[in-house]
């Protein structure tokens, strides 16, 4: 009375159907790469990262300015910089691909004299969407870039903050 039947299912899907949903999101996925860009977002945020480190660097030469009627001969980037009892930063920060690239932070100033009135930050801007109003190809200051011969965007530094007055 009862046979033993085999009943085919159809349902699920075929190997077919398969690699195309696989294929259309993998071109979705390679769409939103590259449209998003996330090597160039990374870029974007370690430039506004040194920008925003120049801020607090600048307003701490700024306080030991106030305190010392000179800006100091070097800063301790990556360190903290205390001088006696005043701490004027618990760490000078450091650029974000230093010891990655070697592109560090450099400060520069009036060597010459004993109570230095200016002084010169310097960073090198990276990524392939950099503004040019972020980039100084020249710096302006020609008597403290002449000095700094690596100072161009071909070389090493391509950015810079000055200080005080020369």
């Amino acid at each position: 009375m009862f046979k033993n039947k085999i009943h085919l299912s159809s349902k699920g899907f075929t190997l077919i159907e398969l690699l195309v949903v696989i294929l259309i999101l993998a071109v979705l996925a390679t769409l939103l790469l590259i449209t998003l860009d996330p090597f160039a977002q990374l870029d974007k945020a370690k430039n506004a990262q040194r920008k925003q480190d120049f801020v607090q660097i600048r307003s701490a030469l700024d306080t030991f300015y106030n305190d010392n009627n000179f800006y100091p001969p070097t800063i301790p980037f990556g360190s903290e910089w205390k001088v006696g009892n005043t701490i004027y930063m618990k760490k000078v920060p450091q650029d974000p691909d230093c010891y990655v690239t070697g592109y560090c932070y450099y400060y520069q100033t009036d060597t010459t004299s004993a109570s230095p009135q200016w002084n010169v930050l310097y960073a090198r801007y990276t990524g392939k969407f950099i503004k040019p109003a972020d980039i100084n190809t020249t710096c302006p200051l020609p008597t403290v870039c002449a000095a700094t011969p690596s100072f161009n965007a071909s070389t090493k530094y391509n950015y810079c903050v000055i200080s005080g007055a020369l």
